[in-house]
């Protein structure tokens, strides 16, 4: 089987794809062509089924075309057009098309986007987003704080994040945390951590341009204790699908959070909180000071890419 990987520039896009064929190649005997997809370009939308890659491996009997995010879709099925007279074509949309959904073969879609009991029979549902299972041990010692930005989901308060990441370091002061931003995150925010140097001592900033992926990914997956921002839930969804004991920190104030609540990422995260699956940073209103909400011990690292990759080799079975 060939598959032709549809890519845009969205990292969280790219990382979901990834995670799921890492584990589908691990099952089945797949080569893999990258097909660039930047976002409104009409150039790009022709030439990649004129390199040599795409016409020499379009004689394969099984090929997978598969891509998230809407710059993908329009392109994955042009291709399954011009494939489609001499070959098994099946089309896969990652994350929720906005039109034309019986065109695909298969759509794999977190279960917030169709929160109605009855959806198309081509759509398989995930919790959350898809991020490769890990299982190694973490380090009794060691925790992290992983931090989003400024986005349409949640008002964003720098002096209510620092003042909790204060908070977290006082009171794990047996841990080494290393704190991690993000390119969303604003430099304010940065500026503030690396004075918290002069109070505590038990963490590392460690900035986005200097941290290759694999080191993030790792020290998520190693730390027993992780405070992440609920602003990106690629990253709330990584970190549950690894060992150790995931936190929520608060991005804005009592307020502002009712305002935001309606929204599918709050609602997500409202789940995940009452049913235990992460802990919280929270502030009592009575006495203003924070205080932590613990997620549940027996809480197991989620499986939700194995899942979607072994539902998307039955369609390939069939």
């Amino acid at each position: 089987m060939h598959i032709y990987w549809f890519q845009d520039t969205k990292a969280g896009h790219i990382n979901q794809v990834q995670a799921l064929l890492n584990v589908l190649t691990k099952k089945i005997k797949a080569s893999i062509s990258v097909i660039k997809c930047p976002k409104n370009s009409i150039l790009s939308y022709f030439l990649p089924f004129s390199n040599k890659n795409f016409q020499n491996n379009n004689l394969d009997d099984l090929i997978l075309l598969i891509g998230a995010g809407h710059a993908t879709y329009s392109r994955i099925l042009k291709a399954k057009k011009i494939l489609k007279t001499n070959n098994k074509v099946y089309a896969v949309a990652i994350l929720k098309p906005s039109s034309q959904w019986d065109s695909f073969e298969l759509i794999c879609a977190p279960k917030h986007d169709f929160p109605l009991k009855q959806k198309p029979i081509n759509v398989i549902t995930f919790v959350g987003s898809l991020a490769e299972t890990s299982n190694l041990k973490t380090d009794k010692k060691k925790g992290i704080i992983a931090l989003g930005g400024t986005s349409k989901h949640y008002k964003f308060n720098n002096n209510l994040l620092i003042n909790q990441i204060a908070y977290i370091l006082s009171i794990h002061s047996n841990h080494i945390f290393n704190i991690y931003n993000s390119r969303r995150t604003p430099s304010e925010i940065n500026g503030k951590i690396k004075k918290l140097k002069n109070k505590f001592s038990n963490f590392e900033f460690i900035n986005y341009l200097q941290c290759p992926t694999p080191q993030f990914q790792n020290e998520l997956q190693t730390s027993d204790i992780k405070f992440v921002t609920p602003d990106s839930i690629n990253l709330v969804y990584e970190s549950l699908s690894s060992n150790g004991q995931t936190y929520l920190i608060k991005l804005q104030n009592s307020r502002f959070s009712k305002l935001f609540k309606n929204g599918k990422i709050q609602k997500s995260m409202n789940e995940l909180i009452s049913s235990h699956h992460v802990g919280l940073v929270d502030k009592n209103l009575n006495n203003n000071q924070f205080n932590i909400q613990h997620p549940s011990k027996d809480f197991k690292p989620l499986k939700e890419v194995e899942r979607i990759s072994s539902e998307l080799i039955n369609l390939l079975n069939k």
